[in-house]
């Protein structure tokens, strides 16, 4: 009879989850099924008889897993191959990549894998498949990676703006509501490309022509705290849409409540029209906070456009002013019904991906075992490992 120590914390949910992965190679999936055999108390012999292998075979699988747990039983690191080429050779496409074509006389800005193999062949008389490159590159921990820009604000009052608005996020005025406003658009009456369920091999399919049936702005209005939105749709885009909006808006809030509204520093909001109409009809009761130029991101509700843009937009067929107006409408009352607050500072949750052999997606919940990859639960079984000899199962 084989001797198989006890299983620790989660090693009998791991074999499970190997053994029902799609993507293993059959010698794992084979010593997998050698090990929970012997759990079940399988004599070697009938093991062996099985699966078709010898007796020492189940012995050996038997012993990794008692020794070094579910990670033994993948395959252990081999040398390969002797390397082609030297230190300094890998040194050399290293140095060459990571260097501006320009800066070596070539008449073109970035590299692919095509023209840095073809310079290494001719300048430094390295030979090296396109494949090659990417894996030299790989093993130095070079990727290709698009650029990434950035805009720094230049406004005088910046750190003030700023401390302001933070503070207003996270210790709001007791008793009072705050607002982050802006505008959307111009958005294009038209037909969006999106996507749906479909059977495999048959993609939706749409139109590639569309007809644009005018533009229509979106003003809307997020209480980060609650996650409320209002919403209403314009024509156009200026001091007196703005004054419309907010006369529509601040009619539906409490009488005696104060309010905060978090805005930029658009034309139409900093007009004196507006200030003056607020002055007139609700004096002391509306205080505005404005963003620094170039720092739209301390508006929260510019999250709330994206959301916006991914529900709405995407996939939409809109034929006019009207039908956009009416989805507007709709999607803001399915909003409000299960509001989402926004948490300033918050940071994201880490995601948990499976690395299957090509696709990689989040996990969402408690997925079927079947599901996972060969390379994601080896993560686990690493994550899992045995504790140390001596030590009773499940114990600190």
């Amino acid at each position: 009879m084989s001797e198989l120590r006890p299983f620790y914390h989660d090693e009998e949910a791991l074999l499970q989850g190997l053994a029902a992965a799609t993507s293993l190679p059959a010698s794992l999936r084979e010593r997998v099924r050698i090990v929970r055999l012997a759990a079940d108390e399988v004599p070697r012999w009938e093991i062996a008889a099985r699966l078709g292998c010898s007796t020492d075979t189940v012995k050996k699988w038997c012993d990794r897993f008692n020794a070094e747990g579910v990670l033994g039983l993948f395959d252990r690191a081999r040398s390969g191959a002797p390397r082609r080429y030297s230190l300094e050779q890998v040194l050399t496409v290293i140095e060459v990549a990571t260097s501006r074509p320009e800066a070596l006389g070539l008449p073109f800005p970035t590299w692919t894998l095509g023209k840095l193999r073809r310079y290494l062949r001719e300048t430094h008389a390295i030979d090296l498949s396109r494949e090659g490159v990417r894996q030299l590159l790989a093993r130095a921990g070079l990727s290709w990676k698009k650029a990434k820009s950035w805009q720094e604000s230049r406004d005088p009052r910046f750190a003030e703006r700023k401390a302001a608005i933070v503070k207003l996020y996270s210790e709001p005025p007791e008793g009072a509501l705050v607002l982050c406003i802006d505008q959307k658009g111009p958005v294009q009456i038209r037909e969006y490309p999106g996507g749906g369920y479909a059977p495999k091999g048959k993609a939706p399919r749409r139109n590639s022509e569309y007809v644009r049936h005018g533009v229509a702005y979106v003003l809307g209005a997020l209480c980060p705290h609650t996650g409320q939105v209002w919403a209403r749709c314009f024509s156009k885009y200026n001091r007196w849409t703005v004054i419309c909006f907010l006369g529509w808006l601040l009619r539906q809030l409490p009488a005696d409540q104060e309010i905060y509204i978090i805005w930029d520093q658009a034309g139409p909001h900093t007009a004196r029209d507006v200030q003056r109409w607020l002055e007139a009809h609700y004096p002391g009761r509306v205080h505005l906070q404005f963003t620094p130029t170039k720092a739209a991101w301390l508006n929260l509700i510019e999250a709330w456009w994206t959301i916006f843009s991914r529900d709405l937009l995407r996939g939409a067929q809109l034929a006019s002013r009207a039908q956009f107006r009416e989805a507007v409408r709709r999607y803001v009352g399915y909003w409000n019904r299960e509001p989402t607050a926004f948490v300033w500072g918050r940071r994201r949750p880490k995601r948990c991906f499976r690395a299957g052999p090509l696709r990689r997606g989040r996990l969402r919940g408690r997925a079927p075992v079947g599901n996972l990859g060969a390379r994601f639960l080896r993560r686990l079984a690493v994550a899992g490992r045995v504790p140390a000899r001596g030590r009773a199962p499940g114990t600190a």
